[in-house]
């Protein structure tokens, strides 16, 4: 379990303490009303009465792991899903609390006094929050805080105060979204929640959109119809039959979904006893995904601090699964609460380690790299640097990161050839049989004539199984002490390019 570190801030000779003790958990919250630095007036109890959960961070400037938090983007999420242009039950505030800074600071103006509390910045925290910034010390003395970032929840039914954790918005929603902060208010609410899918989609393919939504009523739901639909028309229904108990939430899949031109799904929920229409409607936008040019890609990862708690896999639109890394364990259900915590499970991965994966890919086709994260903070930063890479034959960079929560998807494309070589090659008609198999497989009409070929089958964790030189035009090898699974089959030539690639079943 990761342990929120308490910020001890030293640079040059001055260093950050306290002398009092922090509001505890289970205070009744103090009440303040203060102007924003947008001149937004914002009054606590007002908040409260209306049945909002009221988030409040209170930071500085100068806090590198109020940076990074600010940079994870978990509240920002929370605020988007949850606040007033989403479900809008929760408010989110963000206070600068160092007595020393100002507005200056909040923009990215480093200061010229020679103190450091007082000039350093990270950088602009308006261009990355989007909730209401409040410049206030009165607010972190009036709730004691003991050290930088601080992070509160208040709950609407008894002014009850808990301090959070510096967690991802996965816990957010969960710490928000239960009886014990929430009462529901209206009979029957059913809502859309968030998208739960890529936002980069191949051009001419079909995509999933997964979308989550929950019950915000006192009542037991009662079935609902969800409209997919584009500026065309309505391209995809579905119906909700089962019954959802208050605060409980379902993710809806939408399979096989043409844009076509699109660059934006419209969800629509629709539920004839619904008694609040506000939160029934997500728009999400799209951005095209990169390509790949020829079949031969590398990832590269950088772990964190939390390795094991790292799982990624990469598969088609179509689900197919042809590569898979990292904890097992976690797999690509686990990301987030409740935390596995399993360092010592089947495949997981060094701390603060980098690994480098060759992967090849079927030209032609759409694929989706799905990072997961076990805790929940992703792999950067505040736990170490970590970051993940995808290249392909001539060193482009599809898709670069490490900043997510519990888990990212990234549509990517890859095109016939290779653009590493000049032997253009061409597909090759070879048949694998039997597929599925079980004892053995047979490689036919293998294209050996201008010279021999490399033969290689690897698992789905990318690890070889089978490697020979081949000069005929047919070999048969046995299988039978392979594990059931899915293999990935590849000809190569004498130059590295893969001029065959085929899955093959294990019984």
């Amino acid at each position: 379990m990761k342990i929120r570190k308490i910020v001890l801030f030293l640079l040059f000779v001055f260093n950050y303490t306290v002398n009092h003790a922090q509001i505890p958990d289970g205070s009744i919250a103090p009440d303040f009303e203060v102007v924003d630095i947008f001149g937004e007036t914002h009054h606590l109890y007002t908040y409260l009465d209306e049945g909002k959960t009221v988030i409040i961070e209170i930071a500085a400037t100068w806090c590198s792991p109020c940076w990074s938090y600010a940079q994870l983007g978990s509240l920002e999420s929370a605020y988007q899903i949850m606040g007033s242009n989403g479900l809008d039950n929760i408010v989110v505030l963000f206070v600068e609390g160092e007595p020393e800074n100002g507005i200056d600071q909040l923009h990215g103006i480093v200061g010229s006094s020679g103190n450091p509390y007082a000039d350093l910045t990270h950088g602009n925290w308006t261009e990355i929050i989007h909730y209401p910034i409040i410049n206030s010390s009165a607010i972190a003395d009036l709730y004691d805080i003991s050290y930088y970032p601080t992070i509160f929840k208040i709950c609407p039914n008894e002014k009850i105060v808990t301090e959070l954790d510096q967690v991802p918005v996965s816990n957010i929603i969960d710490d928000v979204l239960n009886t014990d902060c929430m009462t529901p208010t209206i009979n029957h609410d059913m809502a859309i929640l968030r998208y739960k899918g890529t936002e980069s989609v191949c051009e001419n393919t079909t995509i999933k959109a997964p979308i989550e939504i929950i019950n915000l009523g006192q009542s037991m739901s009662s079935p609902s119809t969800i409209e997919v639909s584009t500026p065309s028309g309505i391209v995809a229904v579905d119906t909700v039959s089962g019954l959802l108990p208050s605060f409980e939430r379902k993710v809806i899949q939408f399979d096989a979904i043409e844009l076509n031109d699109a660059t934006e799904l419209n969800f629509r929920l629709h539920n004839e006893l619904d008694d609040c229409l506000e939160n029934n409607f997500l728009d999400q936008s799209f951005q095209i995904a990169p390509k790949a040019m020829g079949e031969t890609l590398q990832l590269t990862l950088q772990t964190d601090a939390y390795g094991f708690e790292t799982y990624w896999e990469i598969r088609n639109v179509d689900g197919t699964v042809f590569y898979t890394g990292g904890n097992t364990e976690v797999g690509i259900q686990n990301g987030g609460p409740p935390y596995v915590n399993a360092p010592y499970a089947e495949g997981a991965l060094e701390n603060l380690t980098e690994v480098v994966y060759t992967l090849y890919l079927s030209p032609n086709d759409c694929y989706e790299l799905v990072m997961v994260d076990d805790y929940g903070d992703g792999i950067c930063c505040e736990y170490g640097d970590g970051f993940y890479e995808v290249t392909d034959g001539m060193g482009n960079t599809l898709i670069s990161g490490g900043l997510f929560s519990d888990y990212i998807i990234h549509s990517f494309a890859v095109e016939e050839g290779n653009a590493t070589s000049t032997d253009n090659t061409v597909p090759v008609p070879v048949r694998c049989y039997p597929n599925p198999a079980s004892a053995m497989i047979t490689l036919d009409q293998i294209p050996t004539e201008s010279e021999p070929l490399n033969l290689e089958i690897y698992n789905l964790m990318g690890q070889p199984v089978h490697q020979q030189m081949i000069a005929t035009n047919q070999i048969t090898l046995s299988t039978i002490d392979y594990p059931k699974g899915i293999y990935l089959v590849y000809l190569i030539s004498k130059k590295g390019n893969p001029i065959y690639t085929q899955k093959v079943t294990i019984q």
